[in-house]
């Protein structure tokens, strides 16, 4: 996974300053946009496979499956489970 040093040292520039750029560019922080694509990539597996939660969060780059059900609700407002029940083709 990328991180805001592997970002700032590929651009020759401090954490703080790439910091500062990328939320100025994006309107949120990397970590927050990295969340917020890991979800996005995590519904649409959740809808269009029949994959279990756990390997969809190995595969998204989440470490426990916790945390990426408390990511998945905080950003959609259901469970992984929940969302797959309402969506799954």
């Amino acid at each position: 996974m990328i991180t805001l040093t592997d970002l700032a040292d590929y651009m020759g520039l401090s954490e703080s300053y790439t910091s500062r750029l990328f939320n100025k560019e994006v309107g949120m922080n990397m970590s927050s946009y990295i969340n917020e694509i890991r979800v996005e990539k995590a519904k649409e597996l959740l809808t269009h496979s029949d994959e279990k939660i756990y390997s969809i969060a190995e595969k998204i780059g989440y470490a426990s499956t916790t945390a990426f059900h408390v990511a998945f609700k905080k950003k959609t407002g259901m469970t992984p489970a929940e969302y797959r029940n309402q969506n799954y083709r």
